[in-house]
């Protein structure tokens, strides 16, 4: 299921706070000319994504453990 423009309804927080505006303003760049500070952007949205890739494998994994623990 997806909201009216094309994306998950329950967007985490960090990826709609940075990683999204980041990639709006993307959008517009010219490939052979980017604009000043593209680097800055660029590692913002790095550590945005691994932030969030870390928070995603933990709660898997303490998921998974915790369906260990499960009686039954």
């Amino acid at each position: 299921m997806t909201s009216a423009d094309g994306t998950p309804p329950h967007r985490p927080v960090l990826t709609m706070v940075v990683n999204h505006p980041i990639n709006n303003d993307q959008a517009d760049w010219n490939v052979q000319a980017p604009p000043a500070g593209w680097a800055d952007d660029r590692d913002r949205w790095q550590i945005a994504h691994a932030v969030r890739t870390v928070a995603a494998v933990s709660a898997f994994g303490f998921l998974s453990s915790a369906g260990d623990r499960i009686p039954g």
